[in-house]
């Protein structure tokens, strides 16, 4: 029987902006909600899923908006998994997560708890990522050549020796695993370090991945690969410009959205849009450098900020053939010392509200800030006030 907990949620008004934010989680331990590229919205509008450092263990839980109360959905040793749960990822169609348990992709179930094992990474190859198909029948993720003792680097440690990874261009592969059982099948390897499988939330063939590396050094960010077919292309070539990462999909699983940086200037940064194929690409400076940003659309769009701007949540609206001057949602004030501890913030499907995590209290927790209706409400960004020991 899994263990449900009392409510932990305090609501409170940000000091500067007056945004309602609503905090979920209060233990002493990390908890976060999943990477911002996945949905953790449950359909029934009320069940977010959120990793949780709790009981001993490093488990899923969901936490239910309407009252607060959080329900363990898998029991595993904070040791057990060797991986934070910004890898899982939820099937959008039937009431299953699936996760990395050391090796294995395991399928839980979210009402009864129950897990079954789908597949095993190969020996000599490193895991990455878990996405799933719109119409919830596979499994994605990339594999690559396993260099961390060639490199005298340490697995799972962000950044180490990106540069290092990049230039060794490790055999990769795209994996697809049926979720009902059977064998998986590999949809596109080459010689170079590929990274972030994406899957559209709407269309069942269309997947993106990257090429990973420093955004500035690598050709093309994001590719596209359709599963029916097979075929394979870049969607955004590098310009020379805007070093393109963290994309996403947006909501209609036809367009895909990302951040960039100059390449000349890392205090410039952009965000942008483009069709699957690569058609209709467009791209627009932001007055404020961010480090992730996300959006259903391309109307608004959400980012985190830098430290260099003051650690704010930010919100940008669409404007004539830009966008507005930033908005100041709320003060998220994470350290960013590890995966677990960045904002990754998300535009819930409503785009009503963002749900981030922050460290700011000391340990990460997950919160919600609910946007007003009038986005000009909202105090724009101003050069954040530092003091001598930040």
């Amino acid at each position: 029987m899994s263990v449900i907990l009392p409510a932990e949620r305090t609501t409170t008004a940000d000091r500067v902006t007056g945004a309602t934010v609503h905090r979920l989680t209060w233990t002493t331990g990390h908890s976060h909600h999943l990477y911002f590229t996945a949905e953790g919205l449950r359909s029934d509008g009320r069940t977010l899923l959120i990793a949780s450092e709790r009981l001993g263990g490093n488990d899923l839980w969901s936490v239910d908006l309407f009252d607060g109360t959080l329900r363990q959905l898998t029991t595993q040793s904070a040791l057990a998994s060797g991986h934070t749960h910004h890898l899982s990822i939820p099937n959008p169609v039937r009431d299953e997560v699936y996760l990395w348990r050391g090796r294995d992709v395991l399928a839980v179930d979210l009402a009864s708890g129950v897990s079954r094992a789908l597949w095993t990474c190969p020996d000599g190859f490193q895991e990455s990522i878990l996405g799933c198909t719109a119409d919830g029948r596979a499994v994605l993720t990339s594999i690559s050549e396993d260099l961390s003792l060639r490199l005298k680097t340490e697995r799972g440690v962000a950044y180490q020796g990106y540069g290092d990874w990049f230039r060794a261009k490790p055999l990769s592969r795209v994996i697809e695993i049926p979720v009902d059982g059977g064998p998986a099948r590999i949809l596109h390897e080459e010689h170079d370090w590929l990274g972030h499988v994406n899957a559209s939330p709407t269309q069942a063939n269309l997947v993106t991945f990257c090429h990973e590396g420093p955004w500035h050094q690598v050709e093309s960010r994001i590719w596209g690969l359709d599963r029916t077919t097979g075929k394979v292309w870049p969607i955004t070539p590098y310009d020379g410009v805007a070093a393109i990462g963290h994309e996403y999909w947006l909501r209609d699983g036809k367009r895909i959205g990302w951040h960039a940086r100059h390449a000349g200037d890392d205090r410039r940064h952009f965000v942008g849009f483009v069709d699957h194929d690569g058609a209709n690409r467009e791209q627009f400076e932001v007055d404020v450098p961010t480090q992730h940003a996300h959006a259903n659309t391309p109307d608004l769009v959400v980012g985190d900020g830098t430290r260099s701007s003051g650690d704010w949540l930010l919100l940008w609206q669409r404007q004539g053939a830009g966008f507005a001057p930033a908005r100041l949602l709320c003060h998220h004030g994470t350290s960013r010392h590890h995966h677990r501890a960045h904002a990754h913030p998300h535009l819930m499907p409503d785009g009503k509200s963002v749900v981030f995590t922050s460290d700011a209290t000391g340990y990460c927790q997950v919160h919600i800030a609910e946007i007003p209706s009038d986005l000009t409400s909202l105090p724009t960004w101003r050069p954040a006030e530092r003091f001598y020991w930040m």
